[in-house]
């Protein structure tokens, strides 16, 4: 969780990249923890921004050698999730959520 969509952190992640050898797929943004729905285009920026730093670190095991990679992705209930203000329900289905970042990321990293 780093409440941020980290681009004011590219020097420092540019030093951990290389020894990084799990990635925590969760998407944070300016003001919090999880953007809500992954799948929302209002969030394709901040998706993207993950991807392609997550590119970063999958290209250093690649040179390493490294043979396996795991990523988890992580969108998680309450207090992570946002919910409904009456109903208090979640306002993204959270299964679909991690199901469609998982198929993402099969899609876009290499």
């Amino acid at each position: 969780m780093h409440e941020s969509d980290l681009g004011d952190q590219l020097a420092r992640l540019e030093k951990i990249f290389p020894h990084v050898h799990h990635i925590h797929a969760r998407v944070g943004f300016e003001e919090g923890p999880q953007v809500t729905d992954p799948q929302d285009s209002l969030w394709e920026n901040h998706v993207n921004n993950h991807v392609n730093l997550w590119q970063n670190v999958i290209d250093f095991a690649k040179k390493r050698q490294q043979s396996t990679f795991t990523i988890t992705p992580e969108f998680g209930p309450f207090p992570y999730a946002h919910l409904q203000p009456q109903s208090h329900q979640p306002i993204t289905d959270i299964w679909k959520a991690n199901n469609f970042m998982k198929q993402h990321l099969q899609d876009k990293l290499i």
